[in-house]
């Protein structure tokens, strides 16, 4: 059959895909087993038996499989935001985890074009989630010599007229360094100076991930009291501090009704609403939050003393970031002891020997970087994954 040249040029152009989503390295975390796992940045997994009794069993038996409210679960949003000094329920919607709140705010907001800011270095699946061919990324930085500290003054140079969102993380990740509440306000003041029209959005997924029995640090929802700013929106999940990244939940709060409906939606139009059971189970683990919060930051100070006392043992060549919260921190090759070539080797090393590391060049920093976990393996497992990396030390030195 003879086509006309112009629809056949049409026909041509139809059958040329392109990638919509790029691969990510990342990838190697859910999909690739290895002995040891360092480059993990969750807390140990929950399971069923940690967490439902004899009536919860019943209860589950129980429950009809129907369509949940697309903003989420009325009772789980009122336990999350219970969480929070000034968080009323309406202020919450239930998410897909942590990324689908990103990407239903990345699709919301850059719906008809415009910028977003991240901060780097940072969770590559981020920035991943929000881009698309009209809402474009630009980076403000930070790295190891600074201690990945946010400058508010960085941020000031990125905005421009198109900047409709800024998007970081407190704790960081892959540092678990924290933003202070002062750095906040001053990226908050920058914003309404520059561009008052655009969002905040700090992702607290680590939060609770702490060290010690003390009070997790305010959210920066709670900064302002009563009156948060409307262009502040904070987002969380049940995946890194409560150990339960399969059951993908997550949440976002904001004061913006806009957003809020928008988000809602959003939701509708993509996944409808979260699985009834899920939500149901999310509810059990906030109502033990305090239980199933309490081994793991236990088993989080124990692991971060021995990477603490590894990265001691081992100061002629490699240097830390001590994190302030999360089951992750970096740790850098030392310039003068590590070219380019031992860092390579060094990589190499760690495969042969079943040891998994983070590299630096998955969250946007040097390749000499590279993130370690240390909260979902057995402490017993992590100290002997640590003493394979001392091994691939030696390796890459010769």
């Amino acid at each position: 059959m003879n086509i006309p040249r112009s629809n056949a040029k049409q026909n041509a152009r139809s059958t040329t895909l392109r990638d919509r989503f790029a691969h990510s390295e990342m990838v190697s975390l859910t999909e690739q087993h290895v002995r040891y796992d360092l480059a993990e940045s969750v807390s140990k997994d929950l399971t069923l038996i940690d967490i439902l009794s004899e009536t919860d069993y019943k209860k589950f038996a129980s429950t009809p499989l129907e369509y949940s409210s697309a903003a989420g679960n009325p009772q789980l949003r009122a336990a999350i935001a219970a969480r929070y000094s000034n968080v009323c329920a309406d202020d919450v919607v239930i998410t897909q985890g942590g990324m689908h709140s990103l990407f239903l705010i990345g699709q919301i907001l850059g719906c008809d074009g415009g910028e977003f800011l991240i901060h780097e270095p940072g969770f590559p699946l981020t920035m991943m989630a929000l881009q698309s061919d009209v809402f474009l990324a630009k980076r403000f930085t930070s790295n190891f010599n600074n201690h990945y500290q946010i400058k508010p003054a960085d941020l000031r140079l990125q905005l421009s007229s198109l900047t409709k969102l800024v998007c970081i993380e407190n704790p960081r990740n892959p540092s678990g360094v924290s933003v202070s509440s002062s750095t906040i306000v001053q990226l908050l003041t920058v914003l309404r100076e520059q561009c008052p029209n655009a969002f905040l959005l700090v992702d607290e997924t680590y939060r609770e991930a702490r060290y010690s029995v003390e009070p997790a640090k305010s959210s920066a929802i709670e900064l302002d009291g009563e009156s948060a700013d409307p262009r502040l929106v904070i987002s969380g999940s049940l995946s890194k501090s409560h150990g339960a990244p399969g059951l993908r939940l997550g949440w976002v709060i904001t004061r913006n009704n806009w957003l809020r409906e928008q988000l809602v939606r959003g939701k509708f139009q993509t996944i409808i609403a979260n699985g009834t059971l899920d939500e149901l189970l999310a509810l059990i683990i906030l109502q033990q939050e305090d239980s199933i919060l309490l081994p793991r930051q236990e088993q989080l100070a124990q692991g971060k003393a021995l990477v603490k006392r590894w990265v001691n043992d081992h100061s002629e060549f490699v240097l830390w970031i001590e994190p302030d919260a999360g089951a992750l921190c970096c740790v850098c090759l030392r310039e003068d002891k590590f070219n380019a070539t031992a860092v390579k080797t060094f990589y190499e090393a760690l495969e042969r020997r079943g040891v998994r590391v983070a590299p630096g060049n998955w969250f946007g920093d040097s390749e000499r970087v590279f993130r370690i976990g240390f909260g979902l393996m057995a402490l017993e497992d992590t100290q002997a994954a640590l003493q394979e990396t001392s091994y691939a030390l030696a390796d890459a030195l010769g």
